[in-house]
């Protein structure tokens, strides 16, 4: 059977024609006369060759392989584009995958990218927006691998459920001003706990978020019970001296046993909300924190070990993250920003 195919001058060869090659050398024909039948220049063929081969289970013997030429060929395409835009940026990307890889920083790629442009340090024709740099990331082009990304999995679309029937603990979000949701106004929060280890009696972390600024505070309390989160909430109020009433108007939490008795602890300053059950969603906010949070104190670690040093310097660094909803701003700036105008007044 003739398997001939006629080349086009100044174009890759295809994966028709790496086919072809590899089925000659089978039948013995030299390189000379299978480029000749394809119809390209001798070094094509020999490169192409050298490229495609590939060691054979154990044999020492290399063995030219079309599908692995293609592949070859592929990737040299992808790599190809480094050039260009690619080149151009070389220190913007460094100082990206520096922040990103950093054990002191942990930014995301948006964030570090962001506050770049924001401060200025590069110009336009140095850096690239965030999208182009979450496609070289996808094309292997940067150092950050896909894997690495904490974001990178697919969301769970929601799927609303009848509300009918279900255990109140108090008022409910459906109850809560609409000015909250907009997030334009500053001291409504939301709370949650992060655990570590299910098995016994183990420490967990007390995490609140302000939904304006996205300050986010975390303590830590000796068990995952309502009497604990009360005593801890107490605490936090008094911390921040004469005027919490201007800092706290609102907790929204979720049902969950340990906040069973936090509608106790409200008062004409400070209104406490329900969120519906399996309804994670409605406090998004504090649920994207944790996994920020989960990036330094993984599913599983024994949280009674960290200490509260340990556990200021993790906030302090989610609080230093610049953030794209606050024009890269980072919560710490902001939040301080606050509470300059209301210990002020």
């Amino acid at each position: 059977m003739k398997y001939t195919l006629e080349h086009v001058r100044n174009k890759h060869l295809t994966i028709c024609e790496r086919t072809l090659i590899q089925l000659r050398l089978k039948d013995g024909h030299t390189v000379y006369s299978i480029a000749k039948e394809i119809g390209c220049a001798y070094n094509t063929v020999k490169n192409e060759i050298r490229r495609g081969s590939k060691q054979i289970y154990r044999s020492r013997r290399l063995c030219y392989r079309a599908d692995f030429g293609q592949k070859k060929y592929e990737a040299n395409r992808i790599r190809c584009h480094r050039t260009g835009k690619f080149r151009e940026c070389a220190q913007f990307i460094k100082h990206v995958e520096k922040n990103f890889s950093s054990p002191l920083k942990k930014w995301s790629v948006d964030a570090t990218s962001g506050r770049l442009r924001a401060e200025r340090i590069f110009t336009q024709k140095n850096s690239v927006c965030t999208k182009t740099l979450y496609n070289w990331i996808h094309k292997g082009l940067m150092e950050v691998k896909v894997s690495d990304l904490p974001e990178s999995l697919r969301r769970k679309k929601h799927v609303s459920k009848n509300r009918t029937g279900k255990m109140r603990l108090g008022a409910s979000i459906d109850s809560r001003s609409a000015e909250v949701a907009t997030r334009k106004t500053f001291g409504h929060w939301e709370i949650d706990t992060v655990i570590g280890k299910k098995k016994g009696k183990n420490a967990v972390v007390l995490t609140l978020v302000e939904r304006n600024t996205d300050f986010y505070i975390t303590r830590k309390i000796p068990a995952k019970a309502a009497s604990a989160v009360n005593s801890e909430i107490k605490q936090l109020l008094s911390d921040f001296g004469d005027r919490p009433e201007k800092i706290f108007k609102t907790l929204t939490s979720d049902r969950g046993l340990e906040f069973a008795s936090l509608a106790e602890l409200e008062n004409e300053s400070t209104k406490i909300y329900f969120a519906h059950p399996y309804s994670s969603y409605e406090r998004g906010i504090n649920e994207r924190h944790n996994r920020i949070l989960r990036r330094f104190i993984p599913k599983g670690a024994d949280i009674n070990k960290i200490s509260e040093e340990e556990l200021e310097r993790i906030e302090d660094l989610i609080n230093g993250l610049p953030r794209k909803r606050l024009g890269y701003k980072t919560p710490e700036e902001l939040f301080n920003e606050q509470l300059d105008l209301i210990y002020r007044l």
